[in-house]
């Protein structure tokens, strides 16, 4: 098994492999609702976009579980929208608005902003998943640790990740890998907490 970064030109089944993880994995939030065929999509601009980074656990040239990750959300969904990813933005925020009615898009756009009224760090952890063939391995601590690193070497201090309070295992994971619960929050109806993670291991955290 191998970590390896996932670039725009990497082999179409690697993303595959990642929308079809995270549309059975995640089982919360807009992104899962949207089909593998949107997901593959989405993650190949997320592997294309300049501030953000995808890496995946690869055994037998298939993709057994990933991590991606932004310096900025707010910013990468601005991307999404605006530049290649138009057609795809169009399409997630049309979603949006159809099921979630506008007070859940506001909830939305509140947390897309927590880090401009609070001091949660801009960066974020976006999504991490393991194939449920390979669960129980220590995969997500290998993905977590090679993305904490590339933090690292972008001279990121900290950065945040949200778990709905129904992501039981994920609540369970952050705080073992030094995540240290900092804030709770609401997507539409969803109740979420926000862990913060810093890249330096001298830090102390709450585990």
């Amino acid at each position: 098994m191998n970590v390896v970064r996932i670039g725009k030109f990497s082999p179409i089944n690697y993303f595959h492999d990642v929308a079809r993880i995270h549309a059975t994995e995640i089982q919360v939030g807009l992104l899962s609702k949207l089909g593998v065929a949107f997901l593959t999509s989405f993650y190949r601009y997320v592997a294309s976009d300049r501030d953000c980074a995808l890496f995946a656990a690869v055994e037998d040239e298939k993709v057994v579980g990933f991590v991606s990750g932004t310096k900025a959300l707010p910013e990468f969904y601005r991307r999404f929208m605006m530049r290649r990813g138009f057609a795809l933005g169009a399409y997630f925020f049309l979603h949006l608005i159809r099921s979630w009615t506008l007070p859940r898009v506001g909830s939305f756009r509140r947390y897309l902003n927590s880090n401009e009224s609070t001091s949660l760090p801009t960066a974020e952890l976006m999504s991490l998943a393991v194939g449920s063939g390979c669960q129980r391995r220590g995969l997500g601590k290998i993905l977590f640790a090679e993305f904490q690193e590339y933090f690292r070497g972008q001279g990121i201090a900290a950065f945040k990740v949200a778990a709905a309070v129904s992501q039981t295992a994920a609540l369970r994971f952050y705080p073992t890998v030094g995540g240290k619960l900092a804030a709770r929050t609401y997507l539409g109806e969803l109740e979420a907490h926000i862990f913060v993670c810093h890249t330096r291991i001298d830090v102390d955290v709450v585990t």
